[in-house]
């Protein structure tokens, strides 16, 4: 059969490398192997005619997987490993931190229209927002996911065709996992290269209509060095290094494995490339494993028959290695597991060469503590840099093969952020620590409660919500406080103040007849009162 010819190199073949010009790269740009740049966001990555390389980006959404039961947690890993199964093509998962203004984006999410009108609750808010960024983890960086597939195509058209066919099919996964995925134009695409190079968060202006400009110009750096062993140098003074897992320890937490290797305080990004394997191309290789587990365990036999040690049985890592091997064939046949093979990558960056060293060191002593051991390439720092970026580029290769009933230990969810335009302030996200704005009035249903021990804050809660309505919206505010506590606060910003107590002036009389109904000949009006009255005097005398 064609899959027992030579397996175990059409199995480490499954991932290979994408095929670029052989001769060295003469300045910058040929320094990035993207043939073309399309504006729907398609990257063409060979050059030339014939099969080339295509791939597609996406952006997705975090989920909040940390704060799930079990259950659920089950449920989301149950649908990621359905995803990982219906891939048929070369991608990656990549969970980059990238440059954010953080004082330019709270001031575009957080909109003070009435600030000129209450500038002391103008002030307080500025004062406990900064106090929340120095106590939370709150820095200058943006945490964003991307999804990259890659696609073998013979023109931009069947490679724009196969991926509209995607989409749907993407977009259904993922929503069952709850998250969001949209995919990527050229534009955008171009940014992301942009803000790693130059920290621009800005969109960059690229112009499409002129023929023969090249839309990467002006979003690509304009100096490399990658003459130094483990690192590089971009744009004179952005020093990179690229680090990959070795090996893997044998339990891996789910939870902790990408959070903790992509929870930076400076850019990077960790990228997880996958490679499907086929499954007539797995089925060959575990029986060929199989038959050199059969004639190892008979070899060993016979050689302990010549000696006359009939008596003693295989040895316990022969038996171990047999058992491994029929477990793997028993899940990938009962339970259909899928197989990948799969390279963890790292980028670290840093401002100075002695900076980059501690931050590799820390990154690997990060390693350790989730189970995977950290290397930096060496000589190949360029190639392993455009491997880890999002796009359909392999030209490194050190992969580990892992079913996907054992692959979710890489699973690139951990907690959602809330963070939406024109929303209210409402402290740090205590999973995360990160800041929370949200706007009730995108709710279906905008009505809230807030529930706690005496002392524990919930009367400042309604002060710091009550003062940002003021601060930020138009809206009214009536507040029904039956120990007066809010007067100050309502005479301060020019509200009005209505005491019902017994001791005040104004009174209530339920039962008055309105000045209208007395001169009235309408007698349905004067029944309806009558009605709505004696109702009221019923519901009092029950109380």
């Amino acid at each position: 059969m064609a899959f027992m010819i030579n397996p175990p190199k059409r199995f480490r073949d499954s991932a290979g490398l994408t095929g670029i010009p052989k001769r060295a790269p003469r300045n910058v740009r040929e320094a990035f192997f993207i043939s073309k740049v399309h504006e729907d966001g398609i990257f063409q990555i060979e050059g030339g005619k014939g099969l080339c390389t295509y791939d597609r980006c996406y952006v997705f959404s975090d989920v909040n997987y940390a704060n799930k039961n079990t259950g659920e947690k089950k449920e989301v890993l149950d649908h990621l490993m359905v995803f990982l199964k219906c891939m048929n093509a070369d991608f990656k998962i990549t969970i980059a931190n990238e440059y954010r203004n953080m004082n330019q984006f709270i001031g575009e999410i957080f909109s003070e229209v009435n600030r000129d009108r209450y500038p002391d609750i103008s002030r307080g808010m500025q004062e406990l927002i900064l106090e929340k960024r120095t106590a939370g983890d709150v820095q200058d960086l943006e945490k964003v996911m991307y999804l990259t597939v890659t696609v073998k195509a013979y023109s931009h058209q069947e490679a724009r065709e196969y991926f509209l066919g995607m989409d749907t099919q993407l977009d259904n996964l993922f929503s069952l996992m709850r998250s969001i995925l949209v995919p990527l134009s050229g534009t955008e695409r171009i940014c992301v290269l942009r803000r790693f190079f130059y920290r621009d968060e800005d969109l960059f202006p690229i112009d499409w209509k002129t023929p023969y400009t090249d839309p990467l110009d002006g979003a690509l750096p304009y100096s490399i060095k990658a003459d130094e062993t483990d690192f590089m140098v971009f744009n004179g003074n952005r020093y990179v290094s690229v680090l990959f897992a070795r090996s893997f320890a044998t339990a891996i937490n789910e939870e902790e494995l990408l959070y903790r290797l992509s929870r930076t305080s400076y850019p990077s990004f960790v990228t997880v490339d996958y490679a499907p394997v086929e499954k007539s191309v797995l089925k060959g290789y575990l029986r060929y494993l199989h038959i050199g587990a059969e004639r190892a365990i008979s070899q060993e036999l016979d050689a302990r028959n010549r000696n006359g040690q009939t008596m003693a049985g295989v040895s316990y890592s022969r038996e171990k290695n047999m058992a491994e091997i029929e477990g793997v064939n028993d899940l990938v046949d009962d339970n259909d597991d899928s197989c990948l093979l799969v390279g963890l990558l790292v980028v670290v960056t840093a401002d100075s060469e002695e900076e980059l060293s501690r931050r590799i060191a820390r990154m690997k002593q990060t390693g350790k503590e989730v189970g995977v051991m950290l290397e930096t390439y060496n000589m190949v720092q360029l190639k392993a840099f455009h491997t880890a970026l999002p796009i359909g580029l392999r030209l490194v290769r050190h992969e580990r093969a892992f079913l996907t009933g054992s692959l979710v230990c890489m699973q690139p969810f951990y907690a959602q952020d809330l963070i939406e335009p024109g929303g209210q302030f409402y402290g740090l996200n205590t999973t995360t620590k990160h800041l929370v704005f949200a706007d009730r009035k995108k709710l279906m249903v905008p009505h809230g409660m807030i529930v706690g021990a005496s002392g524990s804050g919930k009367s400042l809660l309604i002060k710091l919500l009550a003062g940002q309505v003021l601060l930020c919206t138009g809206d009214d505010i009536t507040i029904l406080d039956p120990q007066n506590e809010y007067r100050s606060i309502c005479e301060a910003f020019g509200g009005q103040f209505i005491d019902f107590t017994p001791k005040c002036d104004c009174h209530i009389n339920p039962m008055e007849i309105p000045a209208d109904l007395l001169v009235s000949r309408d007698v349905g009006k004067i029944n309806r009162f009558i009605a709505d009255v004696t109702k009221w005097a019923n519901a009092f005398c029950q109380a």
